[in-house]
């Protein structure tokens, strides 16, 4: 007698689940909500990039500080963030020379290619013999699922939906040829694997997708005519691999990501937090949970029992989704939420790394689904992946609206003292994550401009909060003390800082016109103390704060 994981399960559709698919798809227009957003975070950046001539300079998915003129003073030098990813960047390239600052247009693009992928993993699951009903459910809760909306949302999460869309061609491709289709179907496959790791390193895991869906095909179906894959042509799905990340590190010599967005391995207490991140992933995935480093992870990372009673509740919750699908399906489908999430596993966690590897556990659900004839809680379980997928869909686009019009009204106002004034520097105080993307919307704009940008601090948070006070203390010098707390406390603020710390000494004095000096001389200062060389250093300096959405000057010092 065949085993539960060597047939297609073909049982009827539960009641009411008819008219599913249609009712479902509706929940994808929440992503319309996403083209009335704009540009945030770091798109002003790569824009720049791309609105380049065509060059080594323009596809180099790269954030250079001095770029544009950004001072990050706990920093001696200028901060270097590169990444090999030219296919990303020839699409905003080409992008650029269609809708240059409509952002509504490059927006529309991140929908399509997501939307591409959802019929992707639709074929997928169709083809794995998921029923069609279930396919339905599984595609639009992966697709309105939390990782979905910054990979489609932001524009600069192209690169997970590049990725992405090339990783689950691949995998479409190659099973349909070791199921008889034609040779073409393998070029398809390799040239997917090839492209994929140009368009975001992690495509450096889809040989293993390739490799974890073909298994699951013959697990699922041993009777069925397949073929093998030969040694040569595994070493061909690997090859391509091989070959970027020897040019990556042995040609180009782009070297990884500075801490914190790097994290470091200096002892036991990292190589338990390494071990456990996948845990926290798929916690995180199965609860449709946000992740991010603005969530209190370095908290978890020093607590040893929280680690454990996170593996014990994702224990509970996986196994019972492993035998309902099958021991074995139930492996494969974990390896694939593995493999892809395997090259995020060195650098801090965030939701978006999960849209790839939510795939696996959408298509782990939809077959417990199918074989669970008289059980509802995989249909459930579905359902609450759509339900917090559309509010969190909701929740950020309006905040992105927000963010992005008050990035812009910021970049004008800026813009507009650039052409007025010519100043020789600006002095932030209280910068949100989503405007360090400032000085370079203001250079993309006034591409003459030479103004410096001094981030003195950032906001502790995503969302804007109190402002710090400052005080001037005599004609030259300025302190600055946070709302509450201490600056560079919150985990969000050290991973801005890339590495920097408050308590360099060779690092707190940047140039001759601006001394930043930290009180008491540690990591987390309780006051910034400002001070200008001379009244000249000062007139020519602009200082702005961010008063929650709006960018308001700073007053002078009254002449005693």
């Amino acid at each position: 007698m065949a085993s539960a994981e060597s047939v297609v399960h073909t049982r009827p559709p539960l009641r009411g689940t008819n008219r599913s698919p249609r009712l479902l798809l509706l929940c994808l227009t929440v992503f319309l909500a996403f083209l009335a957003g704009g540009f945030i975070l770091d798109d002003y950046f790569h824009l720049e990039r791309a609105s380049r001539p065509m060059g080594a300079e323009a596809l180099n998915f790269a954030i250079h500080t001095e770029d544009h003129g950004i001072v990050l003073w706990p920093h001696a030098e200028p901060v270097h963030l590169d990444f090999l990813r030219p296919a990303t960047s020839l699409s905003f390239w080409i992008e650029w020379r269609l809708w240059a600052m409509r952002a509504w247009g490059y927006h529309l693009d991140n929908l399509l290619l997501h939307l591409l992928n959802l019929a992707l993993l639709l074929r997928l699951a169709r083809r794995l013999g998921i029923s069609r009903t279930t396919s339905y459910w599984l595609a639009v809760a992966w697709g309105v699922s939390l990782p979905a909306a910054p990979a489609v949302g932001w524009i600069s999460g192209r690169t997970e939906l590049l990725y992405a869309s090339l990783a689950l061609a691949g995998v479409n491709a190659f099973d349909t040829w070791i199921t008889g289709g034609k040779r073409v179907w393998l070029g398809v496959a390799l040239a997917a694997v090839t492209l994929a790791p140009f368009a975001k390193e992690s495509g450096v895991a889809a040989p293993l997708l390739l490799l974890i869906a073909a298994r699951l095909r013959r697990l699922r179906a041993p009777t069925s005519v397949q073929r093998t894959p030969s040694p040569w042509i595994l070493a061909m799905l690997f090859l391509p691999a091989m070959f970027y990340l020897g040019l990556r590190f042995g040609v180009f010599h782009v070297q990884p990501p500075p801490p914190p967005y790097l994290d470091p391995l200096d002892g036991p207490a990292d190589v338990l937090w390494l071990a456990a991140k996948p845990l926290l992933y798929l916690l995180s995935a199965l609860l449709a949970l946000p992740l991010s480093h603005v969530a209190p992870l370095a908290a978890l990372r020093q607590a040893p029992v929280w680690l454990a009673a996170i593996a014990a509740v994702t224990l509970l919750l996986t196994l019972p989704l492993v035998r309902a699908a099958g021991r074995g399906t139930g492996v494969l489908l974990l390896a694939w939420f593995g493999a892809a999430l395997l090259p995020y596993l060195p650098v801090l966690p965030t939701s978006l790394y999960l849209y790839l590897p939510l795939a696996g556990l959408a298509l782990l659900l939809g077959m417990a689904r199918d074989a669970s004839a008289r059980r509802r809680w995989p249909t459930r379980w579905l359902g609450a992946w759509i339900v917090a997928g559309v509010a969190a869909q909701l929740i950020i686009s309006g905040f992105t609206w927000s963010a992005s019009r008050s990035l812009a009204r910021a970049a004008r106002q800026v813009g507009g003292i650039v052409r007025t004034e010519s100043p020789a520097r600006f002095v932030l105080f209280d910068t949100p994550v989503w405007a360090y993307g400032l000085p370079a919307a203001v250079r993309l704009a006034n591409p003459g401009s030479a103004a410096d940008t001094w981030f003195i601090n950032f906001s502790p948070s995503v969302r804007p909060g109190r402002p710090s006070t400052l005080r001037w203390t005599d004609g030259l010098a300025l302190d600055v003390t946070p709302s509450k707390g201490m600056f560079f406390d919150s985990p969000f603020e050290q991973f801005l800082l890339f590495g920097g710390s408050a308590a360099d000494s060779s690092g707190f004095v940047r140039g001759d016109a601006i001394t930043v000096r930290p009180v008491p001389l540690s990591e987390r200062p309780g006051r910034l103390h400002l001070r200008f060389r001379d009244a000249t250093d000062l007139s020519r300096s602009v200082m702005l704060q961010f008063h929650g959405w709006r960018l308001v000057p700073v007053p002078r010092p009254v002449p005693s």
